[in-house]
């Protein structure tokens, strides 16, 4: 993954308009604002799309880490 397409994924994110694991809603906010790279690489790359938003810190927020430790605490 490329550093445009990274840059993508934050944007798309910040916006908070969607679950960045509702990968169809992340791929028509990005046609939406010209993000076609991030378009394409969902659909050729979707493993590697989800295994970087559940593994890169910079996508993770506060909450996000609460969150992670309340569900992983009750496993």
């Amino acid at each position: 993954m490329d550093e445009k397409v990274k840059q993508q994924i934050l944007a798309i994110r910040d916006t908070g308009l969607t679950n960045m694991f509702d990968g169809p809603m992340v791929q028509k906010l990005a046609y939406d604002r010209g993000f076609y790279e991030l378009v394409v690489f969902i659909e050729e790359h979707p493993n590697e799309y989800f295994r970087f938003i559940l593994m890169c810190p910079d996508l993770m927020k506060k909450t996000d880490v609460v969150l992670f430790s309340i569900i992983f605490e009750n496993e």
